[in-house]
């Protein structure tokens, strides 16, 4: 089923925010530079490369500066280890947690509002609401927005999955930020105690996804961190401030200090993580910079 693949997908490509998901799938673009830096601080440095967790067909090859990043690391760091993953265990706790409270539901949680906005948006899908009954929000909303992305073509895997392919077959050096459990809470999390109006706002959304993704792509091809930053990241804020704080800003800062600690050797790291994570005053590119890192685009 459509439905199941799509959380199972997620699971594997990075389970994340629908904001930093669907406002970060992206497609190509003329522009020269991108969004890869060299991060130093004295002789020894990492890169950082902002990333799209699913991407189009014609957005292959990459631009040079992420295949010139990554001949030059010993080792790959993305914001989970997905090669050591049992995705069974994501499933099976899928299946175990009680979202709702016991008797209870989706449909008994939300307003009779949203809940008819979710049947009207899967009907006109050919999909089934009580498909989602079970289900927290967060997942619910981060399948349909998979379901619509493919309707545009944006079904390819992202840089991150693109990379840790190209890792594990060149036995490089696999490292992670945070653990599979952690996303998947993050995940459960979302819209948790304002479900409705997670559910009504979403759903109205989607209806202006394919102009924001053919905004946001030239950002992100170009690394125009300061659009990434208006488009996005700004209007996150606004809406969704907890999620805004759970999901990007508070991870930024428990990833610094792992960050800041790849320049104690002389290896060099490749690390990858959303260009959400990396745009904006609270993104990582400030917060090194704050630091005293020097952080340079990357150029061919």
């Amino acid at each position: 089923m459509l439905i199941q693949q799509g959380i199972v997908y997620h699971a594997r490509r990075h389970i994340y925010s629908l904001l930093c998901l669907w406002l970060s799938c992206l497609a190509l673009s003329s522009q020269a530079a991108t969004s890869v830096w060299k991060v130093s601080k004295g002789n020894n440095y990492f890169y950082l490369a902002g990333t799209m967790h699913v991407l189009k067909a014609d957005d292959y090859p990459l631009p040079a500066e992420f295949e010139q990043a990554y001949k030059d690391a010993s080792h790959v760091v993305l914001e989970v280890d997905l090669s050591k993953q049992d995705m069974g265990k994501f499933q099976q706790r899928l299946a175990a947690k009680n979202f709702y409270g016991e008797g209870r539901n989706l449909k008994d949680t939300i307003t009779p509002a949203a809940w008819k906005a979710l049947h009207d948006y899967c009907d006109s899908r050919g999909l089934r609401a009580e498909h989602f009954i079970d289900m927290p929000v967060g997942i619910v909303i981060t399948t349909i927005a998979m379901a619509e992305m493919m309707q545009l073509d944006i079904d390819q895997q992202g840089v991150d999955a693109y990379f840790l392919d190209k890792a594990v077959k060149d036995k490089k050096t696999i490292e992670g930020l945070e653990t599979m459990d952690q996303q998947i809470d993050f995940l459960f999390s979302m819209g948790k105690g304002d479900e409705s109006n997670f559910i009504l706002q979403n759903l109205e959304e989607l209806s202006q996804l394919p102009e924001q993704v053919d905004l946001l792509r030239k950002a992100w091809r170009a690394g125009d961190m300061a659009a990434i930053d208006t488009l996005m990241i700004k209007d996150m804020k606004e809406k969704y401030p907890d999620v805004y704080q759970q999901l990007l800003y508070q991870r930024n800062l428990n990833w610094l200090p792992q960050l800041q600690a790849l320049t104690d050797s002389k290896e060099v790291e490749y690390v990858l993580v959303g260009a959400a994570h990396i745009a904006g005053k609270d993104g990582l590119k400030a917060l090194l910079k704050e630091k005293g890192y020097t952080v340079q685009r990357l150029k061919k």
